[in-house]
């Protein structure tokens, strides 16, 4: 997509989004219903969750393409989390750092730079409106000598159903390049990016196991806004392990204004884990959850300076 058309269309999605709210917002005061905060909130949430990720789609489409620059390539030994790990907040050089993640191009990138066929595979999958930096971190934690790290880019603001073709057809390529010793996928996918990964179970062969962990994603639907949606498997192929990690949604700024627990798939055969409020001392939002379930799935039954701990529901 060229920049200018990139940018009239994001003028276009903020406008329509506006004209939405307003034309809601004023039959309301000509209903009976006015008095009800919850029903006003719905638009409200929708026009904040838009136009605050709306705004980097044409960055989105224009910051692809740098896979050939190969000393520019985000190789697992080259990211730097600073001091993430201490202070949770990402500072000019760990942005700089993680935007190299969103130049690649669409699709499945292994980001080691020696290929160990016996592995198990790690799969990171980002969700809408990434900047690259939230992963630094968690795959630097998750990496280790047992396992092949990749990396799945995709096209966020458009359907979603462009990006679950996508990644069933690189993943068909990446197992046929590995060949018959890959027994065990590991699957890690950041808010909209667990719709992706949902959306595909059932079309995931039968033939290795996987253990898929969603992380603030909205499973439960975002109503309107029809970018993540998600197609739920009618059941979990018996092959394949769910863990879907919570932030609570009062904490959530991507959720926070919804009525309804965008997160609850209501979905039997996964389980669900609520995640604390705090770590650290600092707020475990949207962002800063990623980091935190990346350290519970590499150093399991660790909860350190939690301020709660988190609750594991049985499996739904």
């Amino acid at each position: 997509m060229k920049p200018e058309l990139a940018s009239e269309q994001t003028v276009k999605n903020a406008i329509v989004i506006l004209a939405t709210y307003v034309m809601y917002m004023t039959s309301l005061r000509t209903s009976s219903n006015l008095h009800s905060f919850q029903i006003a909130r719905l638009p409200l949430a929708v026009c904040i969750f838009c136009l605050i990720l709306f705004g980097p789609i044409a960055a989105n489409e224009q910051a692809e393409g740098q896979d050939g620059d190969d000393s520019n390539f985000p190789w697992i030994s080259t990211l730097d989390s600073g001091n993430w790990q201490e202070k949770l907040w990402g500072d000019r050089e760990l942005r700089r750092n993680g935007s190299r993640l969103l130049k690649l191009e669409k699709g499945l990138h292994f980001l080691e730079q020696t290929l160990s066929p016996q592995n198990d595979v790690l799969i990171a999958i980002h969700g809408f409106g990434a900047h690259g930096y939230e992963w630094v971190y968690p795959l630097l934690t998750l990496d280790n000598e047992k396992l092949d790290t990749y990396f799945f880019r995709w096209a966020w603001g458009r359907p979603t159903e462009r990006a679950e073709k996508l990644f069933l057809n690189e993943f068909k390529e990446m197992h046929s390049s590995r060949g018959e010793s890959l027994k065990k996928v590991h699957v890690v996918a950041h808010s909209c990016g667990g719709t992706v990964i949902m959306s595909v179970l059932e079309s995931l062969p039968k033939d290795m196991n996987f253990e898929v962990h969603v992380v603030a994603s909205p499973l439960g639907g975002l109503g309107i806004f029809t970018v993540c949606d998600v197609d739920l498997p009618k059941e979990i192929p018996a092959n394949i392990e769910v863990t879907q990690w919570k932030t609570q949604q009062h904490l959530d700024s991507v959720y926070l204004y919804f009525p309804w627990d965008t997160q609850d798939a209501g979905l039997d055969g996964i389980e669900v884990i609520d995640l604390p409020e705090r770590i650290k001392g600092k707020r475990i939002g949207h962002v800063r959850a990623l980091s935190w379930v990346a350290d519970q799935i590499a150093n399991p039954n660790t909860a350190e300076n939690d301020e709660s701990t988190p609750s594991s529901g049985a499996s739904q």
